[in-house]
């Protein structure tokens, strides 16, 4: 199932990275076929306010999106938001992270001034091999906000499970600490 989140996404923060280093990305498809991705339609999941990063040693181009992916009960219409970073290498689409950053409800009104749910901050620095997911600080919740609800109290802590530092390693991201 297809989720109809872009204006949801869209009032989300996007990954913060030095502004000379990341461009927005309209066409995702074009980016990935521009590599030399063959079926580039297929490669994306439900994304969202992709920008173009660099990262890692050597630094490498990557694709940065926002993608939405069912996150809760059926029925309280709960998406858990994934910050994903792709890179192109032989030809491939090859993640170098994939972790939960958000959590958003589509009965939620969308437009100016309201806050998402849960949207974790994630940066990267300048040399594109330290990442940071931070605690929420413009977010409706925080991660001690509990519903008593098993399947959405699930998700929060998935998500705020991702809460730390990753440092490049091994060409992909991978958590140094909490």
């Amino acid at each position: 199932m297809r989720w109809p989140v872009v204006l949801l996404l869209a009032s989300m923060s996007a990954v913060a990275a030095p502004a000379a280093s990341r461009k927005e990305v309209d066409d995702t498809t074009a980016w990935l076929t521009a590599r030399g991705v063959e079926d580039a339609d297929t490669e994306l999941g439900d994304v969202c306010c992709c920008v173009e990063v660099r990262v890692g040693k050597p630094a490498e181009t990557a694709l940065d999106c926002r993608e939405a992916r069912a996150g809760g009960a059926p029925e309280s219409a709960d998406i858990a938001i994934a910050e994903v970073i792709r890179v192109v290498r032989a030809h491939k689409v090859v993640k170098v992270l994939d972790a939960w950053t958000g959590l958003e409800n589509l009965d939620m009104p969308i437009g100016r001034g309201v806050r998402p749910w849960l949207d974790l901050p994630v940066t990267i620095d300048r040399t594109g091999r330290t990442l940071t997911i931070a605690s929420p600080s413009a977010s409706m919740y925080d991660c001690s906000h509990k519903r008593g609800e098993p399947v959405f109290d699930g998700w929060l802590e998935r998500v705020c499970a991702s809460r730390g530092t990753y440092r490049w390693s091994g060409g992909r991201f991978v958590r140094a600490s909490r």
